[in-house]
């Protein structure tokens, strides 16, 4: 299965392309070209992706939505985004750039077509799960994620007491 996170699943609930396309698909206003993905064999691999991207990126301890463009991504290739302080996701990282804007529409339009057949959800509770019994099990990545000091202080209060 290969994965994008998604900000909100409202807008592909609502089948509202335009607002799918500035939420997930644009930045500064701009449609993206590049497309970000993960490639996942198994529900335990999504739910560390999903534990792992929220990590990377800073941002705070939530429910994870992410919508399957298996079929539809289809000449994704390896990129290392960069250490971001987890191994794992640095290596299933797949990444595509598309020709222009009409073909980023074509693609969130076909995801958006099967949305509910695609649509997958992590929530806060297995990726908590997850990094519990990644910290019970001494990860190095885990801790030194922590020790250096999270935006969301809610990941450190969490972890001292689970």
């Amino acid at each position: 299965m290969l994965v994008k996170s998604i900000h909100s699943d409202d807008p592909w609930l609502r089948v509202n392309l335009d607002d799918v396309l500035r939420l997930d698909f644009s930045q500064n206003g701009q449609i993206r070209l590049d497309i970000s993905a993960y490639d996942v064999k198994d529900r335990a691999a999504l739910i560390q992706v999903a534990a792992e991207h929220l990590a990377s990126a800073d941002l705070y301890l939530v429910s994870v939505k992410m919508i399957d463009v298996s079929g539809v991504l289809m000449r994704s290739q390896p990129e290392d985004p960069g250490d971001r302080g987890f191994s794992f996701i640095r290596t299933v990282h797949r990444h595509e750039q598309l020709p222009d804007e009409q073909a980023v529409r074509t693609f969130a339009a076909k995801l958006l077509g099967d949305f509910k057949g695609r649509y997958q959800f992590v929530s806060k509770q297995e990726i908590r799960d997850h990094v519990r019994t990644k910290k019970h099990a001494g990860d190095q990545e885990w801790a030194a994620f922590i020790q250096r000091g999270p935006r969301d202080s809610a990941w450190a209060k969490w972890w001292a007491k689970c």
